[in-house]
């Protein structure tokens, strides 16, 4: 897949280096929304019942996520669990527009987007479930997406594997490199819940947990964080040229003040909450 190649540019670096609803207040007006169970019945719902559903369907999600690893270690049933759940929280999406900040035209529309920062919770794409098993020599830790228009960045985040503890220049605990594959996205009233992505570029930068205060020098750097975090901190690498390449489109299936989830071109998807506290 392009995103699987994309993040693949980038890890020969990390190696050289060593690393490693919107609340849904009740509506005046009764709305109703037709629901499928698993047994394909159908469910009339009406607004003064609609929170509770979406709060329900939340929570289910929330510990399939939480029980699965994010979904890394989702067997088939499970994987089958969470798209069932993610189709009925599809149709209860209370944000019509929710791609708007990526308008060409920059039209404002009120309530919920896509804009801010990101925490990735599940997703069965094999691409980021197989990212703890890509190199021994760093840890896989977060991962999270940065939306501010017009770029979509992918963060990936890195820490020192727990093997390399009593190395020297190892670093510490709180030592770690985010790596960000970068792209630029577009969207259209047209197509209101689609986002349209090219790669632009990438990046490597020392998270924000890592000290700066007393490393003025490299040398400091490297003795306070470590020999990679410390290169990256001194010297933070950002790849970005005049052009861009395709790199797929996503579609926001579900979005809220705290919950996003996409489905990408290859029918994967991604379940994100809000950063909060922001550890990117």
């Amino acid at each position: 897949m392009k995103s699987k190649r994309a993040l693949r540019l980038a890890y020969p670096i990390l190696l050289f280096l060593n690393i490693a609803v919107q609340g849904f207040s009740p509506s005046h007006r009764r709305r109703t929304f037709l629901l499928k169970s698993e047994e394909n019945e159908e469910t009339e719902l009406d607004s003064q019942n609609l929170s509770h559903e979406v709060e329900r369907l939340k929570d289910q999600l929330f510990q399939l996520a939480d029980s699965t690893q994010r979904g890394f270690d989702a067997s088939k049933e499970e994987r089958n669990m969470a798209k069932d759940i993610i189709g009925q929280l599809e149709l209860l999406n209370p944000t019509s527009e929710p791609a708007s900040p990526y308008y060409s035209d920059l039209t404002y529309i009120p309530g919920p987007n896509v804009c801010g920062k990101w925490t990735l919770i599940y997703t069965d794409a094999p691409d980021i479930t197989t990212l703890d098993k890509t190199t021994p020599t760093a840890q896989l830790g977060r991962i999270g997406q940065e939306c501010n228009p017009p770029y979509v960045k992918n963060v990936i985040e890195w820490k020192r594997p727990e093997w390399a503890a009593a190395l020297p220049f190892s670093g510490s605990d709180n030592s770690r490199i985010l790596q960000k594959v970068c792209t630029k996205a577009k969207a259209s009233s047209d197509n209101p819940l689609q986002l349209e992505l090219e790669l632009a570029g990438f990046e490597l930068v020392a998270g924000p947990e890592v000290d700066s205060a007393n490393s003025n020098t490299l040398l400091d750097s490297i003795t306070k964080e470590g020999l990679p975090v410390g290169l990256v901190q001194q010297s933070p690498l950002s790849l970005e040229g005049p052009l861009t390449a395709p790199f797929g489109r996503a579609k926001i299936l579900y979005l809220d003040e705290d919950l996003r989830i996409l489905r990408t071109n290859q029918n994967f998807v991604a379940v994100n909450i809000r950063s909060e506290p922001e550890w990117f």
